[in-house]
């Protein structure tokens, strides 16, 4: 097992006597003994390397990160800290295991924990700060990635260490920022339900939500390349379709340019739905298109939805109801 917080005994030596004996000591009494087995050197090893003053801050720092790598570990995510502290695996955990056992006043201070914890145990993991209005809301749209953002995810793609990191990576750029879909209909998406039409692809989304959504221009390669390579079975993977372990496995696995934010669903989602609505199209369209049942969300990406001139707005005014 690898860690990339170094020796856990190099980091003890900095450690006080006692301080050292609570992270040696610790077990936790909600995780299963053999499950505790399997992770509990990387979780005194990730704590150790953040050196906590005091047994206490130690105890507070060892039942945060069991609790994270118990999850981890049970999404399929590998037992390295390289592989489990990343932004994106935290963010995930955050959104959708902590509110499970946490109140929501908590999970900014689990968080910070988490990232701190990530920061010491790592040192490939890109540790970037969260701006303000990404913190987590109950509700709410993230903001969109930026134009140079995407523009690196996308290049970033076919350049993937690996045939399962670059199918996960194609995957869900081509269908959460090409397309749209959700977490749900991203894994379920097969290349029979990537059709060809009007010199463009079309993503048919099926089941109880089931609609024809037209795919960016920026993704067709991605979605080229991804029905050529799996013909047969899902295109993100061929793990078990379970979306939160299908993500936290998959994405967790991307590597992204130095520099990059965390590469999320949502915001992919969002920057979609923002560039789609910064078009000509209407509001009954896109909320067709995007599977919403209300256009709450519109509201919450307006600032990120450029005004055109007055002059084009005054004619699109004047013209309206002509065509109707």
């Amino acid at each position: 097992m690898t860690t990339g917080a170094g020796s856990g005994k190099r980091h003890s030596e900095a450690l006080g006597v006692d301080v050292a004996a609570a992270i040696a000591g610790y077990t936790p009494r909600q995780i299963p003994p053999a499950r505790w087995a399997e992770i509990r050197e990387l979780v005194q090893q990730a704590v150790t390397a953040v050196r906590p003053p005091s047994p206490a801050t130690a105890y507070t720092y060892l039942r945060v990160a069991a609790r994270y790598a118990d999850w981890c570990a049970s999404q399929g995510i590998d037992v390295a800290a390289e592989r489990m502290f990343t932004e994106a695996n935290v963010e995930w955990f955050i959104a959708t295991a902590a509110p499970t056992f946490l109140a929501k006043s908590s999970l900014p201070s689990y968080r910070s924990a988490l990232r701190r914890i990530g920061r010491a145990a790592t040192r490939r993991a890109l540790w970037e700060p969260i701006p303000r209005e990404l913190r987590l809301k109950k509700h709410g749209a993230m903001p969109p990635y930026s134009p140079t953002d995407m523009a690196r995810f996308l290049a970033a793609a076919p350049l993937q260490p690996s045939p399962e990191r670059r199918r996960a990576c194609s995957a869900l750029l081509a269908l959460a920022y090409g397309a749209g879909l959700s977490s749900a209909e991203l894994i379920a998406c097969r290349a029979v339900d990537v059709e060809s039409r009007g010199g463009g692809y079309v993503v048919v989304v099926r089941g109880n939500n089931a609609r024809e959504v037209p795919a960016l221009a920026k993704v067709d390669s991605l979605l080229q390349w991804l029905v050529d390579q799996f013909p047969e079975g899902p295109l993100l993977t061929d793990r078990n379709p379970k979306a939160r372990s299908t993500f936290s496995g998959v994405v967790g696995r991307v590597e992204l340019p130095p520099g990059a934010p965390p590469l999320d669903l949502r915001r992919l989602r969002t920057t979609w739905l923002a560039e789609i609505l910064a078009s000509d199209l209407r509001v009954s369209e896109v909320l067709k298109l995007s599977g919403l049942r209300n256009s709450q969300k519109f509201a919450e990406l307006a600032p990120y939805v450029t005004m055109r001139d007055f002059e084009t707005v005054h004619r699109l005014v004047r013209s309206a109801g002509r065509h109707a």
